[in-house]
């Protein structure tokens, strides 16, 4: 092999190596934007559950309170089983 050979391999691998680099920083640019677009979701996910959170609390007192005026119903209808009509 000649020195002529040795440096036309050595061109063609630089050659490659700047390619599979530029190649990595297009990917690089690419996965950071799906990150920011990602952030900007999960913001606006955090958001819209702070929001949410009063709704279900005040369902989750709404729910105790039936609760409470079933078993209260169920208690008067066991009573007036328990009588002699």
């Amino acid at each position: 092999m000649d020195l002529n050979q040795n440096f036309e391999r050595l061109e063609q691998e630089v050659i490659r190596l700047m390619e599979v680099l530029e190649k990595f920083r297009k990917e690089n640019l690419e996965k950071k934007e799906q990150i920011q677009s990602l952030e900007r979701e999960i913001g606006i996910v955090s958001a819209e559950n702070e929001r949410l959170k009063p709704i279900e609390t005040a369902h989750e007192e709404s729910n105790r309170g039936k609760e409470e005026i079933k078993g209260r119903i169920e208690n008067i209808l066991g009573r007036l089983d328990g009588l002699d009509l």
